[in-house]
């Protein structure tokens, strides 16, 4: 079956399998307006740990950078491997649910994971473009 488009329609379909937990997200820590939240490099896509330890060990395999945890409450769904967040209602976007067995099967590949672009720091860490160009 395909993926609901947002909580209204996972509703629509019926609640069965889903149950309400704390999600864990990676995000970028700054100074800005907006969120930069670790990506699944392969789908560009942000996901949601339900299990503390697997996001542990995707901070092993990320870029490192000053970043923070998000904990939010999460209406997932195990079997499917998604979760909407509980805070934006029917209009909720789906999120992929990281667990173990996807952490295995993704981390055998290099650079699984990166940080969203748009934020890049000024120590080092990649190339500085000039403003000027």
């Amino acid at each position: 079956m395909q993926r609901p488009k947002n909580f209204g329609e996972a509703k629509e379909r019926g609640l069965e399998g889903y149950e309400t937990m704390l999600g864990h997200v990676l995000v970028l820590k700054h100074g800005l307006m907006g969120t930069f939240p670790a990506l699944i490099r392969e789908s560009c896509e942000v996901f949601v740990c339900t299990d503390l330890e697997v996001l542990k060990q995707v901070w092993e395999l990320l870029p490192k950078r000053q970043a923070k945890l998000l904990e939010f409450e999460l209406h997932a769904n195990l079997t499917e491997k998604i979760g909407f967040r509980a805070d934006l209602g029917d209009e909720a976007q789906p999120i992929i649910i990281l667990d173990e067995e996807g952490f295995r099967a993704l981390s055998l590949k290099p650079d699984t994971f990166m940080w969203s672009p748009g934020l890049l720091s000024l120590d080092g860490e990649g190339e500085v473009l000039s403003p000027f160009a």
